[in-house]
């Protein structure tokens, strides 16, 4: 699979505000050259530091791609002429009568999350005809100036509603660029239903893709971001489906940066692939030991009984933190001290009781256990440890779901989150 270098995505950030201010300071010297009204621009971070904006990030992937070259100093020339035109313009009203600039809006960044066959959300990918005649869209003398004498000159957008993503897609950026709507345009991406080699689905969501990003293009809108892939995607090798020079490369503009999505890969949690271990560890601490004689129950609907003299521990945590309740009874196991003790009767709200073995028993390790020893529910106890006496994918596996189903699970307001280097 290739890939652009790697880059943080603070930096694909600032490569992307970048290719947006001057995709906007261009369309602002182009208008002013026709004779339209100058747009107004209230964001004062997209005109600062117009040394920096100057600068095109070319080098963002590193794809080799022949353009026209006389268009393209055009557009180099204009871009960099708009910038340069627009600092000095906020500079000279900010000195004019010595009044300091509005407050500027913050804009909202989107992305079109594209849905290519996941079935759950996004744009359509497949072409829509927008809304007829009859339909009303925002009247035409209800737009900005510069909004309206952009879309008076491109009729194919001037009305709607929208109904193909193409159409929405440039409605919008029309709005963010001529008509000072405090949005920014981001990128594409879309999610895959399932990640293989040998999946033809997979190939028929990515052509789909193409497709619309190849529609948008032509439709003159410039896409700063590219996204397809989450962590299967990323760990599946032998996938050919990312070519950039097809999703990235993008004609007398700065291309596309393209990034991935990872999630559950993140914590070690994709059990398909043998070269990531968990990393995850949900742990809890003794809260009470005592003796439950021989005949006695233990939690709700007494479903444990002691089979003979029993020390039992109780743990702070339960369902309502997000252990799964069907763990009770001697389906769930933790590991205290190193040693592996069997869930007694069902998961409490608030609680689980473990069996620590025979109250005679007084040289084992459970009969060593006491108030305010840690147990761990799952994962690795120490460093080295790989994933564990009690694997997260083990238990995912008993319960039939996933491991982000389990980890998600859990409470954030009641489970304290601690991340270790």
């Amino acid at each position: 699979q290739a890939t652009a270098p790697a880059m943080s995505f603070k930096g694909i950030e600032d490569a992307a505000k970048a290719s947006r201010v001057r995709e906007m300071a261009a369309a602002k010297v182009l208008a002013q050259t026709a004779g339209e009204e100058e747009v107004e621009d209230d964001d004062d971070t997209s005109l600062e530091d117009s040394d920096h904006n100057n600068v095109v990030n070319d080098q963002a992937v590193s794809i080799a791609h022949e353009n026209d070259a006389a268009d393209s100093a055009v557009v180099s020339a204009v871009s960099s002429a708009a910038v340069k035109d627009a600092s000095a313009k906020v500079s000279s009203s900010t000195m004019k009568k010595g009044v300091a600039p509005a407050t500027a809006r913050r804009k909202i960044k989107w992305h079109a999350l594209v849905d290519s066959g996941m079935g759950r959300l996004g744009f359509k990918s497949v072409e829509d005809e927008d809304g007829d005649e009859e339909e009303k869209g925002i009247p035409l003398d209800k737009l900005p100036a510069p909004l309206q004498a952009h879309t008076k000159k491109n009729a194919k957008w001037k009305i709607g509603p929208h109904r193909d993503t193409v159409s929405i897609i440039k409605a919008m950026t029309d709005a963010e660029i001529f008509g000072g709507a405090p949005i920014e345009f981001f990128g594409m991406c879309t999610h895959m239903a399932e990640a293989s080699s040998e999946s033809d689905f997979t190939n028929e969501q990515m052509a789909r893709f193409k497709s619309l990003l190849k529609r948008v293009r032509q439709a003159g809108i410039s896409v700063p971001t590219i996204s397809t892939d989450n962590s299967s995607a990323l760990l599946t090798t032998n996938l050919n489906h990312f070519n950039p020079a097809e999703l990235l490369v993008q004609k007398n503009v700065t291309n596309s940066l393209g990034y991935v999505r990872t999630g559950g890969g993140i914590f070690g949690q994709r059990p398909a692939f043998p070269l990531l271990k968990s990393v995850s560890t949900l742990s809890a601490s003794v809260r009470h030991v005592a003796i439950v004689p021989e005949g006695q129950s233990v939690g709700y609907d007494r479903a444990y009984i002691a089979p003979k003299n029993v020390r039992i521990g109780t743990l702070t945590i339960g369902f309502a933190d997000g252990y799964p309740r069907d763990l009770g009874n001697g389906r769930g196991f933790v590991s205290i001290r190193g040693a592996v003790f069997p869930i007694a009767g069902n998961v409490c709200m608030d609680m689980l009781m473990v069996d620590l073995g025979p109250a005679e028993d007084v040289d084992g390790i459970g009969a060593k256990v006491s108030v305010g020893d840690r147990a761990v529910l799952w994962g690795p106890e120490h460093d080295g440890d790989s994933e564990g006496t009690i694997r997260l994918q083990d238990l995912a596996q008993k319960l039939k779901t996933t491991q982000s189903a389990l980890t998600c699970s859990l409470n954030r307001a009641r489970v304290q989150r601690q991340y270790i280097e």
